[in-house]
């Protein structure tokens, strides 16, 4: 039995049969002709897929790489917007605090007046006595 080999692709011929010599048996030569355009064929065949498939993996990662960056993006996003947010929530308390102290501050203030307009009132009671 005879072993041809092309591209990986490995195509056997059987011994033929009959005992004319190798060059004028026209099935042996018939076989080998189909074998040679199989072999050719399929190699063209297994060469483009291993060309689709280089290109998928290539794709796939580029698309990994992007996703990748994406990720990374949103990430920094969601930092961003929740160390604003949380500032933002802390001068909204701080601005709360200076609220209620202004409150306090007016009604101590206004608490005062009252204490000194009686003080008066008293001093001037006192003093038409």
């Amino acid at each position: 039995m005879e072993t041809q080999e092309n591209d990986s692709v490995v195509v056997e011929a059987e011994p033929s049969t009959s005992h004319a010599p190798d060059g004028d048996d026209p099935l042996r030569q018939s076989s080998e002709v189909l074998a040679r355009g199989l072999s050719s064929m399929l190699s063209s065949v297994i060469t483009d897929f291993d060309c689709r498939a280089n290109q998928t993996l290539r794709s796939q990662d580029h698309l990994s790489s992007v996703l990748d960056r994406l990720t990374g993006g949103l990430s920094l996003f969601l930092h961003l917007f929740l160390t604003t947010l949380c500032q933002v929530f802390n001068c909204y308390l701080l601005l709360r605090t200076i609220q209620f102290i202004s409150s306090a501050l007016q009604v101590v203030f206004t608490f005062t007046l009252l204490l000194l307009l009686l003080w008066i009132c008293v001093e001037l009671v006192e003093n038409w006595i």
